[in-house]
């Protein structure tokens, strides 16, 4: 069943959005889809978030989180260029980082205290980041 709201709609190996082509898809949870790009001009990967919910306020939503995210120049924080439509769809260019989430990378390889703590202190220092800006990361998790 289908909530109000979202949709199904999803993005093929191969569809074009503006300059990019779709390469696969990369992640998913409940609130959208995120697929890896590469641009036809300069084979630059970038990666899209498609938001499944076409409400209202999502859009509003959606410029702040562009607007707030693309302020936040750091290296521990995924770097946003624009907000995208897709026919009724919203979504955000995003930079691409190639790797494994955080709870993959931790399942394989195991890592030490030393080295556990400073992938902790890179996240705290990103989360430090963004707090001194104004804004506040509701939804932490190691995915």
């Amino acid at each position: 069943m289908t909530r109000p709201g979202l949709t199904t709609f999803r993005l093929a190996d191969g569809d074009v959005v503006d300059d990019y082509v779709v390469v696969r898809p990369i992640g998913s949870g409940s609130q959208a889809e995120v697929y890896e790009l590469r641009s036809q001009q300069t084979g630059e990967r970038r990666a899209l978030k498609l938001l499944r919910a076409t409400l209202p306020d999502t859009r509003r939503r959606l410029e702040f989180e562009c607007e707030a995210q693309s302020r936040l120049a750091h290296g521990n924080i995924v770097g946003v260029y624009e907000l995208v439509t897709i026919g009724q769809k919203l979504g955000l260019l995003m930079e691409y980082v190639d790797g494994p989430n955080l709870s993959a990378w931790l399942a394989e390889r195991k890592p030490d205290l030393l080295t556990a703590l400073a992938v902790f202190h890179g996240v705290l220092d990103a989360v430090h980041h963004a707090h001194v800006r104004g804004l506040i990361h509701r939804d932490i998790k190691p995915e």
